[in-house]
């Protein structure tokens, strides 16, 4: 699918217990490769679909996206100017969707 799922947490701790949680919920043959750093922690699936845990601040503008765990504890302003505008909606095989009514509520998780 490749898709860019993004965990956006108050703090990287939050994040990266957000995306363990997810991990160890998967199956371990869907797992292509998994990086854990004190600042990066990716993980990647065979089918294409990257899943990244990101602290939600400023940094972050730059980080497109087709699906979000969002943490309930992020600053609203930030919710709004940073991490909504780069929603990034594609379909199955990767291609941008364009002049469809697409609602970002259908692609976001809160945690």
């Amino acid at each position: 699918m490749n898709r860019k799922i993004m965990i956006f947490g108050s703090s990287m701790q939050r994040a990266n217990n957000k995306l363990q949680s997810i991990l160890d919920n998967m199956r371990v043959g869907d797992i292509e490769q998994v990086r854990k750093g004190y600042n990066d922690f990716t993980v990647q699936l065979k089918n294409g679909d990257i899943y990244v845990a990101k602290t939600a601040s400023e940094s972050c503008r730059g980080y497109r996206w087709q699906y979000a765990y969002i943490d309930a504890l992020i600053n609203e302003d930030l919710l709004y100017t940073v991490i909504l505008p780069k929603f990034t909606p594609k379909d199955e095989n990767g291609d941008l969707i364009m002049g469809e009514s697409i609602d970002v509520k259908d692609y976001i998780e809160w945690f």
